[in-house]
C-alpha cells in the first residue's frame, strides 16, 4: 500500500545515512526483498538469494505472514541463519506482534549465538495516541492509516502498516543503532569488534521432537561421533 522507498528498511537508511558517514562508514546498503504471503518456512531459507554473502543485519516480518505465536518457523529461520552465515552471523531484527511471547522466548534462548537481536512491534506504544483526537496528536501519529502510494494501489489493507507506521519503525530501529554510533564516536580509544567464534555446530532445538523427516528439514540432525547438531544443506532454486 506504500511506495517501495517508504518501507521501514529505507526509512531506517534515510535516518542513519548521514550519521554513519560522519563516523567513517561509507559502504552502507539496504536491501528490501519483502514479498507478501511468504512465511519463514520455506522462503527464509533463500537467504543468499535475498541478500549478499555477508550481510551485517537481517530482518524478517512474522506479524504479517505467521499469525499467532507458533515458534517453529522462527526457530528454523534462526538455525538456518546461523548455519548459512556460520563464520559471522548477522544481527537479527524480528518484526512481530507483541502477543507472540513464545517466539520471543525462543529468540532469547539463542542469544548466546546471536548479536543483540531486536524484536520490533508498535501496537502497545501506538494505542494511546490512536485513542486521542487527531489534532491533539504529534505529527508522527496523525493520518495514521494513510498510505503513501496513490489511493487504490495494491496492498492497502487494514493489516498492512501505512506510511506513518513505517516511519515510526524506522525511528525505533534508528534509536538503537544511533546509540551504538554515539558510543563509537565518543570513545577515547579505538574500538574493535571482538573476535567471533565460528559456529561449528548448533544447540539441540528447543521446539519440535526432531523424530520425523519434517522436523529434520526444519531443525537439522545429529551427526558424527559427538552427535552434534547441524543443518541439512538447503538450496533455494530462485533468484527472487
Amino acid at each position: 500500500g506504500n511506495l517501495f522507498s517508504q518501507s521501514f528498511p529505507f526509512q531506517l537508511k534515510r535516518i542513519l545515512e548521514t550519521a554513519v558517514k560522519m563516523v567513517g562508514i561509507h559502504d552502507f546498503h539496504v536491501v528490501n526483498a519483502a514479498i507478501g504471503g511468504c512465511p519463514a518456512f520455506p522462503y527464509g531459507w533463500c537467504m543468499t538469494n535475498f541478500w549478499d554473502q555477508n550481510p551485517d543485519v537481517v530482518s524478517w516480518d512474522y506479524s504479517m505472514n505467521e499469525a499467532g505465536s507458533v515458534p517453529e518457523g522462527l526457530e528454523a529461520y534462526v538455525r538456518h541463519l546461523m548455519s548459512t552465515y556460520s563464520q559471522n552471523p548477522p544481527k537479527l531484527i524480528v518484526k512481530d506482534t507483541y502477543l507472540a511471547a513464545s517466539r520471543r522466548d525462543i529468540l532469547g534462548k539463542y542469544t548466546p549465538w546471536l548479536k543483540d537481536p531486536i524484536v520490533l512491534h508498535t501496537n502497545p506504544a501506538v494505542k494511546p495516541f490512536l485513542e486521542r483526537k487527531e489534532d491533539q496528536n504529534p505529527v508522527g501519529f496523525q493520518e495514521w492509516r494513510k498510505f503513501g502510494a496513490p489511493v487504490g494501489s495494491p496492498g492497502q489493507a487494514l493489516h498492512h502498516p501505512a506510511l506513518k507506521e513505517h516511519e515510526l519503525m524506522g525511528w525505533m530501529l534508528a534509536m538503537h543503532f544511533l546509540t551504538a554510533l554515539e558510543y563509537l564516536e565518543s570513545s577515547s580509544e579505538p574500538l574493535t569488534c571482538p573476535d567471533l567464534t565460528p559456529i561449528t555446530h548448533l544447540p539441540a532445538p528447543f521446539t519440535g521432537s526432531n523424530t520425523t523427516q519434517y522436523d529434520g528439514i526444519l531443525f537439522g540432525h545429529k551427526e558424527g561421533e559427538d552427535k552434534e547438531w547441524r543443518m541439512n544443506p538447503v538450496h533455494c532454486r530462485t533468484t527472487f
